[in-house]
């Protein structure tokens, strides 16, 4: 058949001609909202959209709050806790550090905090990611989570059943 009248007849495939498949009149074609596996393509926010920052900017401006964050628990905490510290961000030869640690007066064990803030901070991330930390595993582990826009009182410090009933045990 020359090649005109097999794009006439529709799609060729496997040397088989499929007129169902490329006959634009055909019933049977569907359209693209009902092709199964794929999505149509979604708008952006609004709210990126008016950012006017690309991409590497978004992630440098909740990098920043990420740490302004962590400043502000230290500032926070530091009337109560005496001796208290971020640990090394962004570091290639100490990766293994939690975000802030602090030693209690009178308990004599260190704490842990990964600190999150954002829309809706993932907690459940949050305390898998502090206890892949190998080097800190005696200490008491927590995770400090924040919504963006919430004052520093509002924060919520959550740990695991073990380090609660770790520190109840030296509390006691």
């Amino acid at each position: 058949m020359p090649r005109n009248i097999q794009s006439d007849l529709g799609i060729q495939r496997n040397g088989k001609v499929c007129p169902e498949l490329g006959n634009s009149s055909s019933p049977l074609q569907d359209s693209p909202k009902d092709r199964v596996g794929r999505r149509p393509r979604q708008k952006r926010d609004s709210k990126e959209m008016d950012s006017g920052c690309d991409a590497s900017k978004r992630g440098k401006n909740n990098r920043r709050k990420g740490a302004q964050f962590e400043r502000d628990l230290i500032n926070y905490l530091r009337p109560v806790v005496d001796k208290i510290w971020r640990g090394y961000q962004n570091s290639y030869l100490r990766k293994d550090e939690p975000d802030v640690c602090f030693d209690m007066p009178g308990v004599g064990e260190s704490f842990t905090v990964e600190c999150k803030t954002g829309k809706a901070p993932n907690i459940t991330k949050a305390m898998k990611q502090i206890n892949g930390l190998v080097s800190w595993e005696s200490s008491i582990k927590l995770v400090a989570s924040k919504k963006t826009g919430t004052p520093m009182d509002e924060t919520l410090i959550t740990m695991e059943l073990r380090s609660f009933h770790k520190l109840l045990c030296m509390v006691r």
